[in-house]
């Protein structure tokens, strides 16, 4: 096959080419020359990789993230383009930004593998290409692939990242288990084994106080990395350090010559080697890491703790803190178990489910293509009607803990209205108290939630008016240990769809999957996603495609988290810098996470935006440009814990099933697959709920033939969507910009929104009217009703004020 030239252009004038063939990806067949493209999604869907072709043919396979005018420019997106000419293409930032992403491999070989140990190996790895140096931070972990097999272990680093690319790890060995079976057994120096992009926010912080390392096990290899860290860096800034490393017996300890070569280095290091159980030649203490602590052995409390081990380790270490009544002691820490035990641990790889079909109900299988959160809610609708609902997630198997490939966005900023907690309470009963279990904070509307907007600070007060706030893994690891309950649900992953299976002309009667599985299926969902390529599979079987009406919006928005220290934290959970449109394009937003509320995550918005955040410094500029400088001077000096983050949402949209003449029997879109709402709404969850709800009304007419019910399913779903379509317009069609048909009284209801948001400002009932409007627990025309529109007009013509309630700023 006929090679083509690819030349690569970045703004620092750095050119890379190479060749490649019109069946190989380009940004693949870039990282196998060592270029890793900044890139997030690897599907056309987040826009990060996309660069500008001056010259060549191709043909983009996925192109969801680019606009019309976007495409019209020449933008292109590496991750799903193929080239059948030369090609050049620019891209806006330095080569020196070209880092492994998160979702790319990193291909090794296999230098030495040594038992260090009674059970404990360590293993020696080499980037098997010429790749710059692979940068991570001191505790931070990689998953790596067993050779001849599809499963993921993970694995912290022992050494610190070198300029060699040579990376060790120490690894429990099991009696039984894929990677210690092939490390007793199959493994070969020379031996290819692929890696993840290093991950984790458990890693070494500067070192202003006393620190204390606890270490379980294997644990060791987190925490010797950051000790190793510390000597090549001159020391522990005469700060005294205390390591204390557990085990079961004596034969178990590793590294202890490396332990003792790190005593030489750092003079102000001490170490303590706990055995549970000793034999007859150990000299020292035996028992628990927790029976050599004291207050003074912990600096009475003034001291980060740095702890890596299994969970019974930690929490026995945290009851000591707790009972001992020592408050202010920061801790940091990584658990792990033993794979054998991670099928039910909270950091387990999650594995496909079969379950037994209940042949109580009426229908027999119903399959939901899509395994997020709208694919979740429908399977569990389905679960009351249907003997067997089949799941098919096209990720991998993965850590509880990763975000899925599929789901660039999950980065971001991510709300439950509490219309969505509602509905998901009653759907999965318990689903937020599993929520709250999990770290998630419910934050008052008004009284945790800071709003600026339209000029104002919002009124401040107890609404009652929920709001979760967390990361979109926990939303979804919550929901899917709650579907695990439901025995007539199963979720397969690696299952990707390849075709449709129709019968009697117009009736989708099952799918047929990549790998060339064949499922009969009652009801086909399509919770696929924005990018669904079910209409398009559709269209070859002759039915015509929904009709679209599109919002180009154009977003880009962009996400870093940031650590606070105790004194850091502000007396607010939430805070929104929202400006006038069509005058302001920016939106700012800050959030607390975690129990102590100290992980600080920022997001920045940005209508109309063409151009990727890359940097800290253009972050910082970003939140500069807000409507106030609020989130800017709250960062300013705070030091990232993350990379930055970036999304593109070109344009809202909807695909209109219920136009269609000929809608294809036993087929429901569901979610994004259906339509896709403004990101910045915070809608988009409650939607796909909403949506799996009239699934569910429908179905319980109990139709003969469950085939049947696809119009009566669109129409009820379209008038749901008409709704939230009409509630976020009214706010993107003030940009000249967005297209859109605008009706007559558009002007009039512009001033009308206008004085609601300035009356929200002063008016506690006021601002409570609006917020269920926007959790979707009232319609909007209750803004309309007597009692508000009075006061509304009361205060258009006759207010003076113009100060408000709430004028404070916000704390800094």
């Amino acid at each position: 096959m006929t090679a083509h030239q690819v030349k690569f252009h970045f703004s620092d004038n750095e050119k890379t080419e190479f060749s490649i063939t019109e069946k190989e990806n380009l940004l693949e067949k870039a990282e196998q020359h060592g270029v890793f493209l900044a890139n997030d999604c690897r599907e056309g869907l987040c826009g990060v990789c996309a660069g500008n072709c001056n010259k060549g043919k191709y043909e983009l396979t996925e192109d969801t993230a680019l606009s019309a005018s976007e495409k019209d420019a020449g933008m292109v997106l590496p991750c799903t383009m193929h080239v059948s000419s030369d090609t050049e293409i620019h891209f806006d930032y330095p080569k020196s930004l070209c880092k492994p992403s998160e979702n790319s491999t990193i291909a090794t070989s296999v230098v030495s593998v040594d038992e260090v140990s009674q059970n404990t190996a360590k293993l020696v790895l080499k980037a098997a290409n010429d790749i710059s140096q692979l940068n991570y931070q001191p505790g931070q972990f990689v998953s790596m692939n067993i050779p001849g097999s599809n499963e993921w272990r993970s694995y912290s680093f022992a050494n610190v990242s070198n300029a060699d690319n040579v990376w060790e790890f120490i690894i429990r060995l099991l009696p039984q288990g894929v990677m210690s079976d092939y490390l007793r057994s199959n493994i070969e120096v020379g031996d290819n084994i692929e890696l993840k992009h290093p991950k984790g926010s458990f890693y070494l912080r500067e070192i202003n106080r006393p620190a204390l390392f606890f270490a379980g096990g294997t644990g060791i290899s987190a925490i010797i990395v950051m000790l190793k860290q510390l000597a090549e860096n001159g020391g522990s800034n005469n700060q005294p350090i205390s390591l204390y490393y557990g085990v079961n017996q004596v034969e178990e300890f590793c590294c202890q010559d490396e332990l003792a070569s790190l005593q030489q280095a750092l003079p102000n290091l001490t170490v303590h080697l706990v055995p549970v159980t000793a034999n007859e030649q150990w000299q020292g203490a035996t028992g628990f890491v927790t029976d050599l602590l004291s207050s003074d052995a912990c600096f009475d409390g003034d001291a980060d703790c740095y702890m890596c081990g299994p969970p019974p380790m930690l929490n026995a270490i945290k009851g000591w803190f707790k009972d001992s009544n020592i408050t202010n002691t920061k801790f940091y820490a990584e658990k792990f178990v033993a794979t054998q035990a991670a099928k039910t641990s909270s950091i387990a790889a999650e594995k496909t489910v079969i379950k037994q079909p209940d042949l109580s109900k009426q229908y027999k299988r119903a399959v939901v293509i899509g395994g997020s959160i709208a694919g979740i809610a429908a399977a569990r609708v389905l679960s009351d009607t249907f003997q067997e609902v089949v799941v098919l997630e096209r990720d991998k198997h993965h850590h509880i803990d990763e975000v899925r490939s599929s789901t660039p966005q999950a980065h971001h900023a991510h709300h439950l209205l509490q219309r969505g907690q509602r509905e998901l309470d009653t759907l999965f009963p318990g689903f937020l108290d599993d929520l709250k279990a999990a770290g998630t904070q419910a934050y008052d509307s008004s009284r945790d939630y800071r709003i600026y907007q339209h000029g104002h600070w919002k009124y401040v007060y107890e609404s009652g008016i929920p709001i979760m706030a967390a990361p979109r893994r926990v939303f979804e690891t919550v929901l899917r240990r709650q579907l695990n309950k439901y025995n007539n649900i199963s979720y397969r992953y690696s299952s990707s769809v390849d075709d449709v299976l129709i019968t009697d002309g117009n009736t989708v009667s099952g799918v047929k999957l990549k790998d060339g599985e064949y499922i009969d299926a009652d009801l086909v969902i399509d919770a696929s996603g924005k990018n669904t390529s079910l209409p398009n599979l559709l269209a070859e079987h002759g039915f015509a495609k929904p009709e679209q009406t599109d919002q180009n919006v154009n977003i880009y928005y962009t996400t870093c988290l940031f650590e606070l220290t105790p004194e850091q934290v502000p007396d607010w959970g939430m805070l929104l810098l929202y400006g006038r449109r069509p005058e302001t394009k920016q939106i700012g937003y800050a959030a607390l996470y975690g129990e102590e509320k100290r992980n600080l995550l920022i997001t920045i918005g940005s209508y109309d935006c063409h151009k990727v955040v890359r940097s800290h410094e253009e972050f910082l500029t970003k939140a500069k440009e807000c409507v106030r400088d609020d989130v800017y001077e709250f960062i300013k000096d705070l030091t990232p814990t993350t990379e930055i983050k970036t999304f593109k949402y070109p344009k809202m949209f909807r695909r209109h099933y219920e136009k269609l003449n000929n809608v294809p029997n036993g087929f429901i879109a569901i979610g994004d697959a259906l339509g896709s709402a403004d990101p910045i709404s915070g809608a988009g969850m409650t939607k796909a709920v909403l949506e799996a709800l009239e699934l569910g009304k429908v179905l319980q007419r109990k139709p003969k033939q469950v085939n049947t019910i696809t119009k009566k399913y669109y129409k009820k779903s379209a008038r749901l969507f008409d709704y939230i379509w009409f509630v976020i317009s009214e706010q993107n069609l003030r940009y000249p910009w967005v297209n859109g048909k605008r009706p007559f009284y558009t002007p009039m209801l512009t001033w009308y929104v206008n004085q609601v948001l300035d009356l929200a400002s002063k008016d506690g009932d006021a601002f409570n009217t609006y917020l269920h409007v926007a959790h979707l627990n009232k319609h909007v025309l209750t803004l309309m009703k007597p009692k508000m529109f009075c006061k509304v007009l009361k205060n258009a013509l006759f207010s003076s004020d113009k100060k408000h309630a709430i004028t404070k700023q916000v704390k800094a």
